[in-house]
């Protein structure tokens, strides 16, 4: 049973491609064996702490390889040019292949529909894919830190769901990377996993699970496509990276971003009177976070009640780090 053919032909690997020749070849070999369930894979050429190294960067390349569950290393020395791989597997192959037959075969219909379409479309869908179906969750389950958790159960935690983001793109023919590093979103710093994505040449930064743990009434777009310095208030890394230089305005895009107070006034009051949630960005201001918030909420106050909607209550929440409001009529 031979996994390999499972695994897109043109699969990016941007960690293989930071590795020396001699790494690159114990990467091939590691490979090789794991997806032919090898008990022991002997590695030329490289120390015990590079082949741990290589075995990390091969979990964030290949999200196919959901079904090792971790690895032990036999070696003389931990300076030694040889040592011995002996990886401990999840699941039989048999299982493993029925689970990659199954996630391919589950996002057929999205494949399908959007092969042939932009990469900004392809990302896009992507990640309202994954916004729209899948919880955070972290559980016992095998699969919670891994791709089939989001793919076929829909539910995972950020490394989950950026290897998911990151099958998706192969998948697609998009070129991605899972990205370890931490995240203060939250007030406290803790491990966090997110996503580089290339679109049209250019790298950015996706954010897939902020987007989707951050509201339950719509889709968010906060830390879609993001340059290094406007994600940097709120996510960290250690890995060398490629750099993304600029943000890409999607909100902008959606005619959701207001640099004035009036425009933003008028888009309020001229909604739909169907619409009940709206989302909108703000540029960075000599205003501390306080006054925005005042401001907003005064903005809100007066043009709700006179605007086409009937209602006369509202729940304002915000992501300052990123200056997006969202207001839910009641």
């Amino acid at each position: 049973m031979d996994l390999a053919v499972l695994i897109p032909t043109k699969q990016y690997r941007y960690y293989f491609e930071c590795l020396s020749k001699e790494e690159a070849a114990v990467y091939d070999a590691m490979l090789s064996g794991l997806l032919h369930y090898s008990k022991e894979i002997v590695c030329h050429g490289c120390t015990v702490s590079q082949v741990q190294k290589i075995y990390h960067f091969l979990k964030l390349d290949v999200p196919e390889l959901f079904y090792i569950k971790n690895i032990r290393i036999k070696y003389f020395t931990e300076k030694a040019s040889h040592c011995t791989v002996i990886p401990e597997y999840r699941f039989t192959i048999s299982q493993t292949h029925d689970t990659l037959i199954s996630m391919s075969r589950h996002c057929r219909e999205l494949v399908d529909k959007y092969k042939q379409c932009s990469d900004f479309q392809k990302e896009k869908a992507i990640h309202d894919y994954i916004a729209m179906t899948v919880k955070y969750k972290d559980t016992e389950a095998p699969y919670s830190h891994e791709a089939p958790g989001a793919v076929l159960y829909q539910i995972g935690v950020c490394e989950g769901i950026a290897k998911a983001f990151k099958y998706l793109s192969d998948q697609l023919g998009l070129q991605s990377v899972v990205v370890f590093g931490a995240s203060n979103e939250q007030g406290n710093e803790g491990g966090h996993a997110w996503n580089l994505v290339k679109v049209n040449g250019v790298f950015y930064h996706i954010d897939t699970t902020f987007d989707t743990t951050i509201s339950s009434s719509c889709i968010r777009y906060d830390y879609f496509n993001l340059s290094d310095a406007d994600i940097q208030s709120s996510h960290h890394w250690d890995d060398e990276l490629p750099e993304c230089p600029k943000t890409f305005g999607i909100y902008e895009k959606m005619g959701c971003y207001f640099n004035r107070g009036r425009a933003l006034a008028s888009f309020i009051r001229n909604a739909s009177p169907m619409q009940k949630t709206f989302v909108f960005k703000l540029p960075r201001t000599f205003l501390d976070d306080e006054m925005i918030v005042a401001s907003i909420k005064k903005l809100l106050q007066s043009n709700i009640q006179c605007g086409s909607q009937n209602y006369k209550q509202y729940s304002l929440s915000y992501n300052l780090k990123q200056l997006v409001f969202q207001v839910d009529l009641i």
